[in-house]
């Protein structure tokens, strides 16, 4: 069995490569686990994003997740892409 951890790295790494947000569904198939599984992994990705205050953040948009910028970093990619 797939730890949530492991889940999670691929979760993260998905969401990484795609260029829309992914449905819980999807990821499920992708990582060929339960739906309740990806809940679960989700949970521990968001949380260890946010504890090790990294530039990255889980973002929900609607019925999909994704990886986004923190909006403390707004500022600086507005320069950078500038």
């Amino acid at each position: 069995m797939t730890s949530s951890t492991e889940i999670a790295a691929t979760i993260e790494a998905l969401l990484f490569l795609a260029s829309e947000p992914g449905a819980a569904a999807d990821l499920a198939t992708a990582c060929e686990v339960e739906e309740e599984q990806v809940a679960l992994a989700l949970g521990l990705l968001r949380e260890e994003l946010e504890q090790r205050r990294r530039g990255i953040v889980l973002r929900v948009h609607g019925g999909g997740f994704s990886l986004a910028s923190t909006p403390g970093a707004e500022d600086a990619a507005r320069r950078l892409f500038a």
